[in-house]
């Protein structure tokens, strides 16, 4: 399948003050991510993790310190607003994009446990049309079982290592 999103060395950082009083904190550090079309990945991380500051990068609406991210291939602005939906209420989710072009869709969207089936159709929907989608949550448990989830902590993303449980042998 075709590579939908792409990040490489993703950097970010917010500076505040003025004069000789400036603070400024890293947010995002040499993130890597790929995402293929028909693809869904969970992104995990607790509030002020960097998961909506990594979002509005990918999505092209928030400039990043350094590092690239191609959207389907092409690296330009343009690309991200042909190709990218950023959705962070419910209601934002009616949003399919044009027909004639696939899209990332880069979910925001507060996830409330009972709520969750339905996005999880959603989901399922948008991959079967070759979209990508990357949704950011708090809990692990609002995502689906067989979704690939990484975690934001410390400014850096890593996939989450799913154990296989094994079955140990009765005993007689």
């Amino acid at each position: 399948m075709a590579i939908a999103l792409e990040a490489r060395g993703v950097n970010k950082s917010y500076r505040a003050g003025s004069g000789s009083c400036v603070a400024s904190t890293r947010v995002l550090r040499d993130v890597d991510l790929t995402v293929h079309a028909g693809e869904a990945i969970g992104m995990l991380g607790d509030r002020g993790a960097g998961k909506s500051t990594l979002l509005l990068c990918l999505a092209g609406l928030l400039g990043v310190d350094r590092g690239a991210i191609r959207w389907f291939g092409d690296p330009t602005l343009v690309a991200a607003a042909r190709h990218v939906l950023y959705h962070v209420t419910r209601a934002d989710l009616l949003r399919a994009g044009r027909a004639e072009c696939p899209h990332v869709h880069l979910v925001d969207v507060p996830v409330v446990p009972g709520i969750s089936p339905d996005l999880d159709d959603w989901i399922a929907m948008r991959c079967l049309a070759g979209d990508a989608v990357i949704v950011a949550a708090r809990s692990r448990a609002m995502f689906a079982p067989e979704m690939p989830v990484f975690s934001l902590s410390g400014g850096r993303l890593r996939r989450l290592e799913e154990r296989a449980r094994v079955a140990e042998p009765a005993s007689s």
